[in-house]
């Protein structure tokens, strides 16, 4: 689209994160209502959606006070010779 000259801008954002035992997820959507100088509105969104599982036995801890995932701490350390933490993931992103 390159530069639009916009009087203004409004965002819309919705995100969901957490997890349950082995199963960890987040998704988040968010809506653009650009109003350009000398042209109609504008909208843009866009989104995703990911989920992991941990099929070595590990959860992924969603720490709610700062919106963020804590560390994962493996089971059985691949140092000490065992085999880690290991996740299968999928993510799905869309964009207009």
């Amino acid at each position: 689209t390159g530069n639009v000259p916009a009087e203004s801008v409004n965002l819309f954002n919705f995100e969901l994160a957490g997890s349950r035992g082995q199963l960890n997820y987040q998704a988040e959507l968010t809506y653009a209502l650009v109003n350009q100088m000398g042209g109609p509105p504008l909208v843009f969104y866009g989104g995703y959606a990911q989920a992991g599982w941990f099929f070595t036995g590990e959860s992924k801890p969603y720490n709610r006070k700062a919106g963020v995932f804590d560390s994962v701490k493996p089971l059985h350390s691949f140092f000490d010779g065992g085999w880690g933490a290991w996740e299968l993931a999928a993510r799905g992103t869309f964009l207009n």
